[in-house]
């Protein structure tokens, strides 16, 4: 019983890791706009949580429709999911 715990949690931090894949190139994204949307455009088709690919989508459109305000709003938003993202494993943060 005690092997099938160990590979549930191992299964676990995986899937965890897993999701949070490309939050230090998104953040990098985020801090460099708006010269770095292209990138982040690039970045969204290989983001594996929807919530931040929404976020990023929004900030791109607002970014796009040359709102400032909802800019900022929009990437404070998406860098509060990478940092609920990065809590959870907390590999991601010590990767480049």
């Amino acid at each position: 019983m005690l092997r099938y715990s160990i590979v549930a949690v191992v299964m676990l931090v995986l899937w965890v890791h897993w999701r949070a894949a490309y939050t230090a190139q998104v953040r990098a994204a985020l801090a460099d706009l708006p010269a770095g949307a292209d990138r982040l455009d690039e970045l969204i088709e290989d983001l594996r949580d929807k919530r931040l690919a929404f976020r990023c989508k929004a900030v791109l459109a607002d970014l796009r429709a040359g709102d400032a305000q909802l800019v900022r709003e929009h990437a404070a938003d998406a860098l509060q999911r990478i940092e609920h993202l990065e809590r959870f494993a907390p590999l991601r943060r010590l990767l480049p």
